[in-house]
């Protein structure tokens, strides 16, 4: 991810440096990008990051490994 991308992020009220962290931490745990976090968790983050990294893992177009176990969030 830029420092572009992220710097405007963090410009717009909705977003702090913190959920910017997160939402590319658990791009890189689930391998998508962390624009499509960003996309989900604007859409709705009602549950917070752990609903948003659910409704990721249990998206069938999540690139997960085959055969590795579930992740926990």
């Amino acid at each position: 991810v830029s420092r572009a991308y992220t710097e405007s992020l963090v410009q717009q009220t909705a977003w702090e440096p913190a959920d910017v962290l997160m939402a590319c931490a658990i791009a890189k745990t689930l391998t998508l990008p962390c624009r499509a976090v960003v996309r989900e968790w604007s859409m709705d983050h009602s549950e917070g990051w752990a609903g948003v990294a659910k409704r990721l893992q249990d998206k069938p177009d999540a690139r997960n490994i085959e055969g590795a176990a579930p992740r926990e969030f």
